[in-house]
This record gives structure tokens, sequence and C-alpha cells, in this order.
């Protein structure tokens, strides 16, 4: 399960430890059950304008590693990610331990390989970090239509994937 709409994620004052610590009662309260359940729980980051609140992959991550819990994991993704100050992929890399769950989407909220995102760094960096949890496409322009969304952008993310496992073979 990933808690990222961005609806849930406005703050109702401009208090944010406040709102730091409630949120980590929350999660506190729930992990247990999501445990006997043997449900991961992945917070993701979601840029401003989108969120005020848990903005950037450093701060998702710090409420991850404060919550401490095995259920707890963090959840990356292309298009929130590019919003940041440095490159995905070095996003990546350096928070690949903590990461349980990946969404591939170009910066434009269109599929991967619909828009100007290179793809090659960041499978690059998730190879390198042995990640070997799901990508998944998450889009939110649907043009052209669903059906060619989700097949190009397959297509483009296995020539991508493919593309860096020969060259990291023949490095």
């Amino acid at each position: 399960m990933v808690f990222g709409s961005p609806m849930q994620r406005r703050l109702e004052e401009s208090e944010v430890q406040g709102a730091w610590l409630r949120t980590q009662d929350s999660y506190r309260q729930v992990l247990p059950d999501l445990e006997g359940r043997g449900v991961l729980l992945c917070q993701e980051a979601l840029p401003i304008p989108e969120a005020d609140f848990i903005t950037t992959t450093a701060a998702a991550a710090r409420m991850v590693q404060e919550i401490d819990h095995p259920n707890f994991r963090l959840m990356l993704d292309v298009k929130s990610m590019c919003a940041e100050d440095r490159s995905p992929a070095a996003t990546i890399r350096e928070f690949a331990p903590l990461v349980a769950h990946f969404h591939a989407n170009d910066a434009n909220r269109r599929g991967p390989g619909f828009g100007e995102t290179d793809f090659r760094p960041l499978a690059a960096a998730l190879c390198e970090c042995g990640y070997r949890g799901y990508v998944s496409v998450e889009v939110f322009d649907y043009s052209p239509d669903p059906e060619t969304i989700a097949r190009e952008s397959l297509r483009y993310l296995k020539e991508v994937w493919v593309s860096v496992a020969s060259e990291r073979q023949f490095l």
C-alpha cells in the first residue's frame, strides 16, 4: 500500500512538527495490524503544489527511518523525484535501502517513454543498488488511450532495462 494521496497531504495549520508527530502516531497504531497481515505501507513524497507535507524524498525517508518498522518503507516516484533539486538517479542511490516500490512515470505526468525523462540512468541506479521490487507505471494523462500507454510504456521500460543490463555486463 502507498500513502501518497495529495488530498490527504494538506496541513490544516502551518505547524509541521505537530503534523509530523500525529502522522507518526497514526502509522505506529496501524503498522502492527499491517504486519500481522503481511502488508507493507510505503511513504511517498509529493512535491509542492500537490502537497504541503512530506514534499521531498528526504522527508519521506526521514519518516520511514524514524518509524523504523519492517512494514513501513519508502516508495519512489519518478515524476516527484524530477521536481527535486538533484537527479532522480542520485536520489535512488541515496535512499535505495529503504525502497520497497517504484513508480515509473514521466515528469510530464504521462507514461515512461512519452516525454523527455530518460529512464536509463534510473534503471542503472536501481540495478546498481540491487533493487528487486516492482516497477509500476503510474500516469495522470491518459492520452492517447490507456491501452497504448500500457503497451508502449512496457515496451520502453523493457528496452531500457535490457540496454542497461547489457551495458553492465560488458563493463
